[in-house]
This record gives structure tokens, C-alpha cells and sequence, in this order.
């Protein structure tokens, strides 16, 4: 059993076991009117923790990020922040987690798939996991679940 995470505000955690995939959003709040949308830290570590103790995980998956160019500075903050709460929490639940770098995950999940971006990653995930909830209620995809589950696979055929 594998579980896969799109660290992203917008992003998702997947997990991928004998009963199929399910797939969460990443866990977010607001604190105070008109306040940024920002990490769930209680939220998500209910969650990992419930997926690291109820299902005795094998592993997690993380994808690394790192600063883009023409990326603005709260952007770069906002994303080394979430992957550094995410690796603290699954270390202090005491779990083995491996980082792995969207090129690379992306050159084995995606080989030969059509397409560009997340949209490529979107048509992978929905023919892997055709039960999986992917899209919202008018069809558009749900921001962060496609990567999520890609990132899963991944690991699962890591071994």
C-alpha cells in the first residue's frame, strides 16, 4: 500500500491499496475575512496519521518542489513551507516517506501518454483508476488529485 502527495495549497494526498485508490484533497483553511487560503496542519496530520496507523502503509510518496523561475517570493514560501509540514509530520508519526521529483515520476507514469501537463496526468490517473473521483460536478478536474494518484503509482511500482 502506497499513498502519493501533490504537497501543493491545491494539491492532494492518494492512496492506493487493495480496496482501490481514494483520493483527499489537500486539508486548507482561511483564518480571519478575507484571509489566504493556507495548510490544514491539524488536518493533515489527522490524515496522515490515520493513513500511516489504521492502514499499516508500506510507504509515502512525496514530490519534491523547488523554486521556478519567475515564481513570486510568497509562492516559493507557501510551497517550501507545505512540503517542510508535510515531511515533519510523517517523520514525527515515525513512517518512511521518500521524496521524488516530478521528472521523474512523470517519465515512468506518463511514458508515451498524450497531451501536456496536468491534463496528461488527468487522462493517466482516469484510465489507471476509473472509479477514482478526478473531476468536479461540471467535469473540470480537481486541482492536485490526477498528480496525487500518478505519484502513488509510482511508488507502488518502486516496490
Amino acid at each position: 500500500m502506497v499513498v502519493g502527495i501533490d504537497p501543493g495549497l491545491s494539491g492532494a494526498v492518494a492512496f492506493i491499496g487493495s480496496d482501490g485508490p481514494e483520493v483527499y484533497d489537500m486539508p486548507t483553511l482561511r483564518v480571519g475575512k478575507g484571509a489566504r487560503r493556507r495548510l490544514d496542519l491539524v488536518g493533515l496530520c489527522d490524515l496522515l496519521r490515520s493513513m500511516a496507523v489504521s492502514r499499516n502503509l508500506v510507504r509515502f510518496i512525496i514530490e519534491t518542489q523547488q523554486p521556478m523561475p519567475g515564481q513570486g517570493v510568497t509562492s516559493t514560501f507557501s510551497t517550501g513551507y507545505g512540503l517542510g509540514a508535510i515531511e515533519g509530520i510523517l517523520t514525527a508519526l515515525g513512517v518512511s516517506w521518500r521524496g521524488v521529483r516530478p521528472q521523474e515520476w512523470q517519465r515512468v507514469i506518463l511514458a508515451g501518454a498524450a497531451g501536456e501537463g496536468k491534463d496528461r496526468a488527468l487522462m493517466v490517473a482516469e484510465r489507471l483508476f476509473p472509479g477514482a473521483e478526478l473531476r468536479g460536478p461540471r467535469g473540470g478536474a480537481l486541482d492536485g488529485r490526477a498528480d496525487a494518484l500518478c505519484i502513488a503509482e509510482y511508488g507502488r511500482r518502486q516496490g
